[in-house]
């Protein structure tokens, strides 16, 4: 294996565990740095054996982050909806006080 398959794999592996932290910016970047390492170059089947497992990994990460921030999302968005209505029942009471202190 050359040097520069060693890099290559060792920045699939870096973007891995950055993954694994949440890290996507360093994901990002440990990709950018493969692409260019990669960029007109011939790959052994074995390296791209190697890094096709390491990437579908990656992908599963992503995807149990995306069903999470989904699930986070939809939370917030019940909650919102929950401090609107209770912002209206508020707003009515406080208005309907108000009415009853002018009457009096």
């Amino acid at each position: 294996m050359s040097t520069r398959d060693e890099e290559v794999e060792a920045l699939t592996r870096l973007a891995l565990e950055a993954a694994e932290m949440g890290r996507w910016d360093a994901v990002l970047q440990s990709y950018e740095k493969r692409e260019a390492l990669l960029a007109g170059a011939d790959m052994s089947v074995s390296l791209a054996r190697r890094l096709h497992a390491i990437d579908c990994a990656i992908h599963e990460k992503v995807r149990v982050a995306l069903v999470a921030l989904g699930a986070a999302l939809g939370e917030i968005a019940a909650a919102r909806r929950r401090m609107s209505g209770l912002e209206r029942q508020l707003a009515s009471r406080w208005n309907g006080s108000i009415l009853m202190s002018h009457r009096v």
